[in-house]
């Protein structure tokens, strides 16, 4: 999305042009510590209740029934603002509501008891600007003062390819108060190709103490899919703080005419007629992943409400993920069509880390209490 002066702000997410997933792969991988898939997702002790999700992003639709009425307007729209219009937070682009379904929808989420809140930071043509990101973090920021000390998440599944000003210090206040960002790694691409698919130099997922989200497929590889014939690697590098799944993901949707909406009771996608309270598609990419850790996130938020923003990245980079990632792929890519020598380095640096939420129950909320950041970056592949 072309933006104000040379900023390039992204949605940081495809439709799956071919998708041949199993609708709720995603919560079905990120249950077992290995695969192969056993089609089967026990949900967790953990809901995520008394936490808030903050989505900021093109808003949420909020009569979708995954929600059960937890998905709510903060009083604040920079959209609204920025553009003279009135939505409050309603989603007309469909990413939004992706995403909070990914995030707390029931079938769809991870954290089904979450409370959501629609920051709407992008319009209808899913076009932002770093002037709405930073509206909508200081609405999350003023939002906080009525919640009594909530826990907090907000979610970033967007991505820009240099800093943002003001965006920084707003996140830095954040995560100072308490608050847990999440943010995508990107999806590398054509606009993206100077930063070598390095997730460090994509903002906000590249700012210090942001949760830094990449993106694997169904057979864990660190590879986001496949689109238009042309393969595409999730960006990645030693600022990655964890995998997940992001290919071929089910989520709620908005309706879109000729666009249609997958019926998940009979497995087929409608032609017409679509409710728009029940509609689901398929999409591809770090916002799936992101939107998914940040659920994860939620759920350990409740189990350890007093855990700092670190502690929930050590967490994630121990105890809530297994070394699965498998690179081979990536580096064929970089080999075979990519000719870019300096990937390489990017590719070796990451941190081999696939969500994986089975050992939530176990965790002891003080084991890294006051403990700095763990640096390891050692892969496997």
């Amino acid at each position: 999305m072309e933006v104000k002066e040379n900023e390039l702000i992204l949605l940081v997410s495809d439709p799956a042009l071919s998708h041949t997933r199993p609708p709720a792969w995603h919560l079905d991988r990120v249950g077992q510590p290995s695969l192969p898939l056993d089609s089967k997702y026990t949900a967790s002790q953990y809901t995520g209740k008394s936490v808030d999700v903050y989505i900021l992003d093109t808003g949420i639709h909020y009569s979708h029934n995954v929600f059960n009425g937890r998905a709510h307007y903060p009083g604040c729209d920079p959209i609204d603002k920025l553009e003279n219009e009135t939505r409050m937070g309603d989603d007309c682009h469909g990413h939004g509501t992706q995403m909070a379904g990914l995030v707390g929808g029931n079938g769809t989420g991870l954290a089904t008891s979450v409370t959501l809140f629609s920051v709407r930071v992008a319009n209808c043509r899913g076009i932002a600007s770093a002037a709405s990101i930073v509206d909508g973090l200081m609405c999350v920021r003023n939002h906080r003062k009525s919640r009594n000390g909530t826990r907090a998440i907000v979610n970033l599944s967007l991505i820009a390819n240099q800093t943002l000003a003001g965006v920084d210090t707003l996140i830095r206040e954040l995560i100072t108060d308490g608050v847990a960002v999440t943010a995508a790694a990107g999806n590398g691409g054509d606009s993206f190709t100077k930063l070598n698919y390095d997730s460090c130099k994509a903002y906000p997922a590249g700012y210090n103490g942001v949760i830094n989200v990449a993106t694997t497929d169904m057979d864990d590889n660190a590879l986001m899919g496949n689109f238009n014939g042309r393969s595409i690697i999730t960006n990645m590098g030693s600022c990655v703080d964890v995998f997940a799944p992001g290919y071929g993901i089910l989520s709620s949707d908005i309706c879109i005419p000729n666009k249609p909406c997958y019926n998940l009771s009979s497995q087929t996608f409608n032609t017409g007629g679509d409710d728009c309270s029940k509609c689901q598609r398929f999409h591809s990419g770090t916002s799936q992943s992101t939107a998914l850790v940040a659920g994860a996130a939620a759920l350990l938020l409740e189990k350890c409400p007093n855990i700092t923003n670190t502690e929930i990245r050590n967490m994630l980079r121990t105890f809530l993920s297994r070394g699965r990632v498998k690179f081979c792929k990536a580096f064929e890519l970089v080999r075979n069509q990519l000719q870019l020598p300096a990937v390489n380095d990017v590719i070796g640096s990451t941190r081999n880390r696939l969500l994986f939420i089975g050992l939530l129950p176990s965790i002891n909320c003080e084991m890294f209490h006051g403990k700095p950041l763990i640096a390891d970056r050692a892969i496997n592949y």
